[in-house]
């Protein structure tokens, strides 16, 4: 695999920025599912079978941000921390395409 271009050095930069922020509480999960999309499209060079993992992870995050918002409430305590994880897995994700 190639090394990433700067420009997708600060999509994915951009990435884990959002992912902290989620983790902080800072940002909402919408917030966090629109940004992390967003971003994944705008990368240049990721290997399809890393944007594939990419987004089998970022669609859970979208199906409980989707259950939850259909049913007009915030996530609860287990789907949030469950969020959570998932975000750590994309962090992870993340931060081995960076030094890749």
């Amino acid at each position: 695999m190639q090394n990433p271009s700067a420009h997708d050095l600060r999509q994915l930069n951009q990435m884990l920025d959002v992912v902290k922020l989620f983790l902080q509480d800072r940002v909402s999960p919408q917030g966090l599912v629109g940004t992390l999309s967003f971003l994944l499209e705008n990368l240049e060079y990721a290997p399809e079978e890393w944007k594939e993992t990419f987004r089998q992870k970022w669609g859970l995050l979208e199906m409980l941000n989707a259950e939850a918002r259909e049913a007009r409430r915030p996530l609860t305590e287990v789907e949030r921390q469950y969020a959570k994880n998932i975000t750590k897995e994309i962090k992870k994700l993340v931060e081995n395409m960076m030094t890749s």
